[in-house]
């Protein structure tokens, strides 16, 4: 039993959040807890990867609740849409379909660097290629904004971080390490 707790705990392709997948873990739902309430001068989150959208879910109640703008980017339009909170909360209004790399990235780079009232921000990089996403959008961020990625030592590495790593500094990554999270956060300095 206990085997079955700690997989369901740690295995973010089990995890759901009100029924839909997050393919996130508890411990990474806790940091973002304590990222968002560490930082109430934060006007927005952009995920890079919806997928089903249960993440996008959680991300947008925290930015409902706390008064912040929410994006979210995929390259398709996927079955959550249908979902009930989806419908409830609007997600689809918050919804970018499209690939973030097309036109080098032009058009997540225009929100990034032209829309001044959303700054500082948290932008999520889980989409196909993290290691790219984080490597074209950080330099796109201004002082004070955080950049975050997942899937750490899975998908996305300390070597994917050396090409901007003078544009970053770690942030709680004591807490991310003591909780082996799946998520790594940096501030862009």
């Amino acid at each position: 039993m206990k085997e079955q707790v700690a997989n369901w705990l740690q295995d973010p392709t089990e995890m759901t959040l009100f029924g839909v997948t997050i393919q996130q873990t508890w411990p990474d739902l806790w940091l973002w807890e304590k990222l968002l309430n560490e930082h109430p001068e934060l006007k927005a989150v952009i995920e890079i990867g919806t997928k089903h959208g249960g993440l996008s879910l959680y991300l947008l109640a925290q930015a409902l609740q706390r008064g912040l703008s929410f994006w979210t980017c995929d390259i398709e339009d996927y079955s959550w849409a249908k979902e009930p909170l989806a419908k409830l909360f609007g997600l689809g209004k918050h919804f970018i379909c499209g690939n973030v790399f097309a036109e080098d990235g032009k058009r997540l780079k225009h929100l990034l660097e032209k829309t001044q009232d959303i700054h500082p921000l948290i932008l999520f990089c889980d989409g196909g290629d993290k290691p790219r996403e984080f490597q074209m959008f950080a330099p796109c961020l201004k002082s004070g904004d955080i950049v975050a990625a997942h899937d750490w030592n899975m998908e996305f590495w300390p070597k994917s971080v050396e090409p901007v790593k003078d544009m970053v500094e770690p942030i709680m990554w004591a807490e991310c390490e003591a909780l082996d999270s799946w998520t790594r956060f940096w501030r862009r300095v």
